[in-house]
Formats: structure tokens, sequence, C-alpha cells
């Protein structure tokens, strides 16, 4: 006898993590909650006239719609959401309308290893601890341009935990799990929100130490401290304005994510190539709501509310270092400069190239290195007779 669509899907649920939704034909979807119980949710779109595919649904859809006041009551009511109400969602829309485009869901897609591999971490005790992992693939030269494309940065792979009945989330039992995530022995760096780096931890004898102290005795070598911009608002403008531009108009993003386990719920564990907590959290990204007596006296705010954002924390600090890149070496660049010169024109670029570094406080010695530490003079060129060898010469 031939399984039902039904039938199916129960056995699918016994191959995925809980709270997971499978779907059993458009619009019907079922998951399992921890207890064991089996819920199932239907959408209007199982109604074949109210399926906005068709015609007819098509119509019912515009006419329902433009009977609720927002669109926020109309995805709590309809669209079985019950996280739209409140503030604006900030990475939602743009999640639910390219999701194919964004997150990369095929089983088969794996990182090439030759790609560069970085990390974000946020530390947590109460809360969720959260190590991300990147990939950033190699520069290349774009051939219809010629010029040095974008740098692209995929998501793929995330440990989160949090306090639960049999996990105490402490640092030693994490830092065990994390040592087991893969590529994470060749990451360039992972960095930490930097408040763990401060002595703020008290130890039972002498002065209070740093948290990051733990983890460096746990093996977890590679942590920095986050140096970059830390604002909430600044975070979602360069993911709209950088890594997600212009994907509506048919633009390649600059960010993926890699999911192919997404949850309803937060999944913790190790994810070695997925990350459905990231996802989980950005759906629910929303704007701090301000009330009526408030938007009297102020502007609508744009921070983001302090609550799911312990994997969003470490993306801010993975995008917010790729997007700055290291700056490169005076030394290195002044070379550059000099090998597009004859010796002579070489020798008079050298000159105000090196006066140049000297008025910006990082002086450049004649042999063309930094002059660094206590012992380091500031050489004034003005004074200084003859003509210097080319650097790089």
């Amino acid at each position: 006898m031939e399984q039902t669509p039904l039938q199916a899907a129960k056995m699918m649920l016994d191959e995925v993590p809980e709270q997971t939704r499978v779907e059993v034909i458009k619009g019907v979807n079922i998951r399992r909650k921890k207890n064991g119980l089996t819920v199932m949710s239907i959408h209007y779109s199982a109604i074949p006239d109210r399926d906005p595919d068709t015609p007819k649904g098509s119509e019912w859809y515009k006419k329902e719609h433009r009977r609720y006041s927002s669109e926020a009551m109309w995805k709590k009511e309809q669209e079985i959401d019950s996280n739209a109400t409140g503030g604006e969602a900030v990475f939602g829309k743009i999640l639910s309308e390219f999701y194919e485009t964004i997150v990369i869901s095929d089983p088969l897609w794996y990182p090439d290893p030759r790609w560069d591999v970085v990390g974000g971490f946020d530390h947590g005790v109460a809360n969720a601890t959260c190590l991300l992992k990147a990939y950033v693939p190699r520069e290349h030269i774009d051939p219809k341009t010629g010029l040095r494309a974008p740098t692209e940065v995929y998501i793929c792979g995330e440990y989160y935990s949090y306090r639960r009945d049999d996990w105490d989330n402490n640092v030693d039992q994490n830092v065990q799990e994390m040592l087991q995530m893969p590529d994470m022995d060749r990451a360039r760096w992972i960095a930490a929100d930097p408040s763990i780096f401060y002595n703020t931890e008290a130890a039972e004898k002498g002065k209070p130490t740093a948290i990051y102290a733990t983890y460096h005795k746990n093996r977890m070598f590679k942590m920095r401290a986050y140096d970059g911009v830390r604002s909430d608002v600044s975070f979602v403008q360069w993911m709209h304005s950088d890594y997600w531009r212009g994907i509506a108009h048919g633009r390649k993003p600059r960010l993926y994510i890699v999911c192919r386990n997404p949850s309803d719920r937060p999944q913790p564990g190790m994810h070695p190539y997925d990350c459905p907590n990231l996802l989980w959290e950005m759906k629910r990204a929303k704007r701090v709501q301000l009330t009526a007596r408030q938007l009297l006296t102020r502007n609508a705010a744009e921070g983001l509310q302090d609550r799911n954002n312990h994997a969003i924390d470490p993306l801010k600090y993975i995008t917010g270092l790729l997007r700055n890149p290291t700056p490169i070496p005076a030394e290195e660049a002044i070379a550059e400069e000099m090998g597009k010169l004859d010796r002579f024109t070489g020798a008079i670029r050298a000159r105000f190239l090196m006066a140049n570094m000297d008025l910006k406080g990082r002086p450049i010695g004649p042999d063309g290195l930094p002059r660094k530490g206590k012992g380091a003079r500031h050489i004034d060129l003005r004074k200084r007779p003859g003509v210097l060898p080319a650097v790089g010469r």
C-alpha cells in the first residue's frame, strides 16, 4: 500500500531535530515537540481558493489583506507568526523573500578546502554561548571589469549552547565541544566580545582575572578582542547596503548562510556545516519599539532589541572585520609605489612618501623599514642633504 503524504512526513520527523517543521502538502506542516507530541499547522494557502498563486486565491489575498490595520497583525493571525507583533523586523523580510538566494540549503554543498577560515565568538553563562565559523574565498579578479571582486563570506558552521537540564554551559564543557569544530584548527582569527578580556572575573585568591584566561587555559588560543564598530545600527546598515546590496535587482550577495536544518526553535549543540540558530535569531531580530507616548517626543528607534542576539553578535564581529580589511604595512605600500618608477624618479618619490609618513607619526627610515620603539628617531628630511636611494631597488 502506497504511503500517504502525512505518513511520509511523520517518518521524516524521526530524522530531523525537535521543533523542525516538515511539509506534508502545500500549507500544511507538522513538527514534533520536546515532550513527543506531534503538532500540525495549517496555513491558508492549503485551501486552493485562498492560495495566492491561483487567480481566485490572489483576489482573496488582496481583499483580506486590506482589512488589517498593520502588516504585523496580518502575519500574526494569517501567517502563523507569533513573533510578528512588536518592533520592526530587521532581517525577516529579506530572509523570507530572498531565502533561496542568501541561504545555501544544498545537502551536497561544502566549502572549498583552500578557502580561509575565520570565526566569531560570544560568551555566555545564563545566556547562550556561540561560536560561528566563516569561510572566505581567495581573492579573484572579475573578468568583465578587470577589477578585484568584492570579498565573499560564507557563514558555515556554529556551536550554540545554553544552560539546560543536562548541561551547565561552563567554559570547560563548551571548549571541549568547540575544539571539535571542523577547520577551526586553521582559523586565522576568532573575534570575540572584548569584555571577556577585561579583568572582571572574581578569583579565589588575588586580583580578578579575565574570562579569556580560562579559554586560553583550555587551548582556545586564537581568540582576539573585536576592535571594530559595535553599533547595532551600523551593523544592520552595512548588512543591507554592503553584503546584501542590490539582490532585489538580481545582484549577487556577498554574504551567504549555510543551513540544511532550519528550525523554529533553538537547536543547542554542534552544527559542523550549518547555522540553524543564526537563522532563527536573524528572523526574529527587531528594532526597539517605542510606546505612543514616547513617539511624541522621540524619533522612531533604530537600535535592536537586546534579546536573542547570541549568534548575531559573532556575525557582527566577523562581518565588521572583513568589511574593513587589514591595512597594508607602510613599507610594503612604499615598495609597491617605487616599483612602478625609474630609479631617479623613485628616489624623489621616496623622499616625499617618507616625509609624509613621518608627519603622520609613522616614521620610515632610509632603508624603507618603519622605526618603532622608544629609540625611534623622527628624521627631518628637509635638513638631510643628498638623494636617498629608491626603496625596493
